[in-house]
């Protein structure tokens, strides 16, 4: 399953980003391409050969996510309290 994760990461510090790199970790592990943007410009250290860093996520919706969202991804999953997600699902 080819999966783009979005949110909160370490190195910046939290439950959603500690959660976060649990989940993604445990798909990558299982099989999973999972690619992922988040709240740091500043790269995770990744433990998983099935895990892209993109960078960081776009500040706002509309047009800016289209690069992303023009993918064939199975799974969008957005955990990340900085950006709306009113209107990411018309760019699918």
């Amino acid at each position: 399953m080819r999966i783009l994760w979005i949110s909160e990461f370490p190195p910046d510090s939290g439950g959603v980003g500690d959660y976060s790199r649990h989940v993604v970790e445990g798909l990558a592990e299982r099989g999973h391409e999972v690619e992922l943007l988040t709240s740091s410009s500043e790269a995770p250290n990744l433990n998983g050969d099935n895990i892209e860093y993109l960078g960081e996520a776009p500040a706002r919706s509309g047009s800016e996510w289209r690069q992303y969202l023009s993918d064939d991804y199975d799974v969008v999953c957005l955990q990340y309290p900085g950006i709306r997600s009113v209107g990411l699902t018309k760019y699918r």
